[in-house]
């Protein structure tokens, strides 16, 4: 059940692809224990998930939202200026670049949550996925952490050993992905 401005609306829980009932993994997933899929439950109603699980290696293994884009940073004002975070990520002085923006899906504090995020974006982590995984653990929906990529890039630019006067930029969003990926 979702509620909008417009009132409440019920998200029937039926596999869309063999009409089974859905499984609640949590308050915005679902799967189907007949055929094997995932949902996720959104206001607009059943929206099938694309849930991977990492291969390689680290301590823990955590839900991301993983977002592949492009980013064109189209003025930057800086006082000691080392670039931005594009030619460092990229190996370049470049301004346009395609990277991968990591949203934590999990329960954390929002000041851990947005360290965890540029800190893996930051580091830009290299591994092999699956496609599979499960849901469990997964608190945040793809809307919801739609809204911290232009807060990271942004983050990652207040990062950088110079003083940030100013910035533009454009963000455009590829694809996305639920990845269970290995931190440190």
């Amino acid at each position: 059940m979702s509620s909008t401005n417009k009132g409440i609306s019920l998200v029937p829980l039926k596999c869309p692809d063999c009409g089974m009932l859905l499984d609640p993994k949590g308050e915005h997933f679902a799967s189907c224990n007949a055929c094997g899929k995932s949902y996720e439950v959104t206001r607009k109603g059943l929206k099938p998930a694309r849930i991977r699980t990492a291969q390689g290696q680290g301590k823990t293994l955590k839900p991301f939202w993983v977002f592949a884009v492009d980013i064109k940073i189209t003025q930057r004002s800086a006082s000691g200026s080392v670039g931005s975070f594009l030619g460092k990520l990229l190996g370049s002085d470049k301004d346009t670049g395609a990277i991968r923006v990591f949203v934590p899906a999990y329960d954390l504090r929002a000041e851990d949550m947005m360290n965890l995020a540029l800190a893996v974006t930051e580091r830009q982590p290299k591994y092999e996925v699956t496609e599979m995984g499960d849901v469990l653990s997964v608190i945040m929906t793809e809307d919801d952490a739609r809204k911290f990529i232009v807060p990271v890039v942004m983050g990652l630019e207040v990062r950088r050993k110079d003083t940030l006067h100013s910035i533009s930029f454009d963000v455009k969003i590829k694809e996305s992905s639920l990845d269970w990926v290995w931190i440190e």
